[in-house]
């Protein structure tokens, strides 16, 4: 059976169901979904976020002094329900008891709902009334008579990819990869994106950068530049700002370890970031080294070093490069970057010692 993503399977649900809970991380744009997708021509939209505090006046309604006379005036929710249109219920899991006692009887089956108001009133739901509600947490942690008044339940795992291609370009992907970052420290809310493309065209990259990611600031500044020096751009199931240690502050065997781990899954971003710390590098240089390396790296697999160790150490490097593309029949160009790789790790690694 093919998979399709949440966002999608929402999207289509939208249009048929009239009970849906929407459920993931902080900041994925479940509300923008909620508000915009799988609408009939002119629906209107009713939306309330609930809080723990919140009594059930709020989509109930309740009576208002109007000219020297007390009025009822609908709630959100029974506003809803006679327009028969969209309620859209954000942070579920914030209602509070009395909130909850009310959503019981608003959310029951179309065919047999109704609600008599204080006024004297009997109200029904119009026909089209729906509901989709959102949360950041469990469907599990609600209560069971609350739970299963919705049906249809999405557990959304990705940004929305309409807020992402909203973004400018270059943001999308680190937007992308942060915004669900397992790591809760250092996941970065889609809003923080939006807030940082719209500061950033009127405060510079610096200060819009400083304002919006605090601690983080110079690893952003850091990969934009980067990826605009040398169009690179970071595969979307690997995390783009997950280094936490300068190059130049580790030991040879971390670099080395770091550096080549970021070369094999192509993150050329994080690897020429890691060797420019560690060797002052231009990005333009740091960017043909780790090109090189990811290159070496996919023809050189299985290297015995051995023999060529001791060559190297002896200062023939000529005999070393030949013994090379002899053993692994590589270019001359080729075997000559892979002897200066090696050399260049053998110095560093005596250095350290």
């Amino acid at each position: 059976m093919q998979q399709l993503q949440p966002f999608h399977v929402a999207g289509l649900v939208m249009e048929h169901s009239s009970r849906i809970l929407l459920h993931g991380l902080p900041s994925t744009g479940k509300s923008y979904l909620a508000h915009r997708w799988g609408l009939r021509p002119n629906q209107r939209v009713y939306s309330i976020t609930l809080e723990e505090d919140m009594s059930s006046a709020d989509l109930l309604g309740c009576w208002m002094l109007r000219e020297r006379e007390m009025v009822w005036h609908h709630g959100t929710g029974v506003s809803a329900w006679l327009d028969g249109a969209r309620l859209v219920i954000d942070e579920l899991d914030h209602a509070s008891a009395e909130v909850r006692s009310f959503l019981h009887r608003l959310l029951d089956d179309p065919e047999f709902a109704q609600l008599k108001l204080p006024s004297g009133e009997i109200v029904r739901p119009a026909r089209g009334f729906q509901v989709v509600a959102t949360m950041n947490g469990d469907p599990e942690d609600l209560p069971e008579a609350l739970r299963s008044r919705f049906p249809v339940t999405i557990h959304i795992t990705e940004p929305n990819p309409e807020a992402i291609d909203a973004l400018p370009t270059d943001l999308r992907s680190m937007a992308t990869t942060n915004a669900c970052h397992a790591d809760e420290h250092r996941r970065i809310p889609l809003r923080v994106w939006y807030e940082f493309a719209k500061l950033r065209q009127v405060l510079g990259l610096e200060v819009a950068a400083q304002a919006c990611f605090r601690g983080r600031a110079q690893e952003v500044v850091d990969a934009l530049r980067l990826a605009a020096a040398g169009d690179v751009a970071e595969p979307a199931s690997e995390p783009v700002l997950d280094v936490t240690k300068s190059g130049r502050d580790m030991s040879f065997e971390e670099f080395e370890a770091t550096y080549l781990r970021y070369c094999r899954a192509g993150q050329k971003i994080q690897a020429i970031k890691l060797r420019r710390d560690r060797y002052d590098e231009s990005i333009a240089d740091a960017k043909g080294e780790v090109d090189a390396t990811i290159t070496a790296l996919a023809e050189s697999t299985g290297v015995d070093w051995v023999e060529l160790d001791v060559l190297i150490h002896a200062g023939q490097t000529a005999k070393a490069i030949k013994s090379y593309r002899e053993r692994y029949d590589a270019s001359e160009s080729h075997a000559e970057y892979v002897i200066e790789c090696r050399k260049r790790r053998l110095f560093d690694a005596a250095r350290e010692v």
